[in-house]
């Protein structure tokens, strides 16, 4: 019976916290606004800067489909579903702490797809990091103009080149190293004394040079990749720095920062994602981080930056979670009638 208890008593544990966290941080940073939410809104609201964004997130959610279709090679599926599988993997990446809500585009395009699990997971790695490659150079940029408006931020330098290291690393070591490294363990398999992980081992080996197979070839494609990256996170980055002007100017502040200045106060906000307890939906902890990191860059930012955060978030998660939701929806009534696994189609 404990035994049974305790799978449901961590999960209740894990809710309890970030609910906990969602509100102290959060009225924390409601506490700063010097109005009521709903007169806010109605004052700040767009439609154009609503249909702008809206088009920006549905034109970045094109190229990582995009992109997944060429990292999946013969193994992709149609078009559409993987579409809806994009659209719920942008709602449910933020949902779980350190990201782990991402898991649910390779599990939709493994038992709804039919997609097999080695293509599955190679491209879900390899969109991660070329995600993390475009992030480095984005951050290269942005860390240049915010020196020069923030001189203690030099530190910052550790980031975009610690990222730099890890995809150089990942993208650049050819495949022969890497399948060398897997058989070298694979041939020391009988020498580790838990002889209980050794099937564990060889299983996991096998898949991991399944993925080194799988993702080499599509290192043909890596100009088309990186490209593809590049404008998935300039689609992000554009969509919420037209929010972010819209209701700073309807607030009456003229103050804003640039846009790659503002890409590392995103940042900030974003990397909330990571932490072990990050609340419910990242509601909260984001608002807080990026309140204050509006006001770390720009002084005039003070004042509004609560509301700022406040409405900006709520606004993205709103349209997240309506399409993702909508998508998911579609996803699973569609998903009844794939009858059999695609095959992998001709070069």
């Amino acid at each position: 019976m404990r035994r049974r208890l305790r799978p449901w008593f961590r999960t209740s544990l894990s809710v309890a916290l970030s609910g906990a966290l969602s509100v102290l941080l959060l009225g924390w940073v409601l506490r700063q606004v010097p109005e009521d939410l709903g007169t806010a809104w109605w004052r700040t609201a767009s439609v154009s800067a609503l249909l702008a964004y809206g088009v920006l997130s549905l034109l970045g959610t094109l190229l990582r489909t995009w992109r997944y279709r060429l990292l999946l090679g013969p193994w992709r599926p149609g078009g559409g579903p993987l579409f809806l599988v994009t659209l719920v993997r942008n709602f449910t990446v933020d949902m779980l702490p350190l990201r782990i809500g991402g898991l649910s585009f390779p599990l939709l395009l493994h038992y709804r797809l039919r997609v097999p699990w080695v293509p599955t997971w190679s491209c879900f790695v390899w969109s991660f990091v070329w995600d993390t490659a475009a992030l480095a150079l984005f951050l290269w940029v942005a860390w240049s103009h915010l020196t020069g408006i923030v001189p203690q931020a030099a530190w910052l330098v550790v980031l975009p080149a610690g990222l730099t290291v890890i995809v150089a690393g990942l993208l650049l070591t050819p495949d022969t190293v890497w399948r060398g490294l897997m058989m070298g363990v694979f041939r020391r398999r009988h020498r580790s004394p838990f002889r209980w992980g050794r099937r564990s081992l060889v299983r996991f080996l096998r898949f991991g040079i399944g993925l080194v197979s799988v993702g080499s070839v599509r290192r043909s494609t890596a100009w088309g990749l990186g490209a593809l990256s590049v404008g998935i996170r300039l689609c992000k980055y554009w969509s919420l720095y037209t929010l972010y002007q819209t209701y700073s100017g309807r607030l009456g502040s003229d103050a804003v920062v640039g846009f790659f200045v503002f890409i590392w106060t995103i940042t900030m906000a974003e990397m909330t994602a990571l932490l072990p307890i990050q609340g419910l939906m990242n509601i909260g902890p984001w608002e807080a981080a990026w309140t204050l990191a509006l006001r770390w860059v720009h002084e005039g930012q003070t004042a509004v930056a609560p509301l700022l955060s406040t409405l900006v978030h709520w606004t993205t998660q709103a349209w997240e979670y309506t399409i993702g939701g909508l998508a998911l929806g579609l996803l699973l009534y569609r998903g009844r009638r794939i009858p059999d696994r695609p095959r992998p189609k001709g070069p």
